[in-house]
């Protein structure tokens, strides 16, 4: 019976774990889409994740690669870097 007890607990405590995490990393993570957006770019196609373009105060799942068009009509590359407690960063 205690094993039992202990399983099931084991087995809360891990997905309520889990959940926290997600919870916390969602409410975190910006609107890439937007960000770009209201920075004048169009034609915004984001195309995977950032793991050495951004700096060490950039939280690595914010991170974004991204082709647009700017405002003078051209095809652009760049990445989006954001941190947990400060703004985005694009970067080219």
């Amino acid at each position: 019976m205690k094993n039992f007890i202990l399983e099931n607990f084991l087995i809360f405590l891990s997905v309520s774990i889990v959940l926290l995490f997600f919870s916390i990393t969602s409410f975190f993570i910006p609107n890439h889409q937007k960000i770009l957006k209201d920075n004048g770019y169009t034609n915004i196609e984001l195309n995977g994740w950032v793991w050495f373009g951004c700096s060490n105060g950039d939280y690595f799942l914010n991170n974004r690669k991204f082709t647009a068009t700017n405002l003078a009509g051209n095809r652009i590359k760049g990445s989006l870097c954001c941190g947990v407690f400060k703004n985005c960063t694009i970067r080219f």
